[in-house]
């Protein structure tokens, strides 16, 4: 029973490498780059942000919303790309 299991679930694995490899082919015939992503990420010099609370609160305890600022500047690059490739 599990030798099936295991058959069943490497034969599935083995369907989606090949859709994920025709896919990336089309991409590749239309020109396009399919490991390339969609934009340059922001870098704002707090790797494992996510790992902290939803806000970051100071000694004063006034809430510094950095969240807040590094989305709005990566929506604002996004748009700025954008822009430059139309």
């Amino acid at each position: 029973m599990f030798s099936k299991f295991k058959e069943k679930s490497k034969a599935k694995k083995e369907q989606k490498k090949h859709l994920q490899r025709k896919k990336n082919f089309e991409l590749r015939q239309a020109g396009k780059d399919p490991q390339k992503g969609w934009h340059s990420m922001v870098d704002t010099g707090m790797s494992g942000s996510c790992m902290r609370g939803a806000a970051i609160v100071d000694i004063t305890g006034e809430n510094l919303e950095t969240y807040n600022y590094f989305s709005e500047n990566q929506k604002q690059l996004a748009k700025e790309i954008d822009k430059k490739n139309q």
